[in-house]
């Protein structure tokens, strides 16, 4: 996960303390862009390179064409590569959860992300359906 500022590190603080033990740390990587004022194209770089073929690499950024998505853009053609944009925790969980025994498919994350967007709601206007009970 990639971002501007801290929010990938917040995000997958967020994803080990909601998928418990700390277990993410293995698999996931984050980098917070621009926090010391280091250009951030050499970390990019490392970053993707660390990834051995054929590994699969989800690189998941905060903003669609914001200069940390952009840092990505000329990995996407990697195989088993998949660039997304729009960080929120529906999408990291969802996808950190998705099974390994298989790659990862175009359709598949296309699922993953529109399930993602419709867990973005104004709650004022459903109230009447949320669990009072639930977390």
């Amino acid at each position: 996960m990639a971002s501007h500022g801290k929010l990938a590190e917040g995000m997958a603080h967020t994803l080990d303390f909601i998928s418990g033990s700390g277990i993410c740390s293995v698999n996931v990587v984050t980098l917070s862009a621009y926090v010391d004022g280091k250009p951030i194209d050499s970390i990019v770089k490392e970053m993707v390179e660390q990834v051995s073929w054929p590994d699969e690499l989800i690189i998941i950024t905060d903003l669609f064409n914001g200069s940390v998505n952009q840092k990505f853009v000329s990995y996407k053609s990697r195989p088993h590569t998949f660039l997304i944009s729009g960080m929120n925790i529906a999408l990291v969980l969802s996808i950190y959860l998705e099974s390994t025994d298989e790659y990862l498919t175009d359709e598949k994350l296309n699922l993953i992300i529109e399930k993602s967007r419709q867990d973005i709601q104004l709650v004022n206007a459903c109230t009447d359906t949320i669990d009072k009970d639930d977390e």
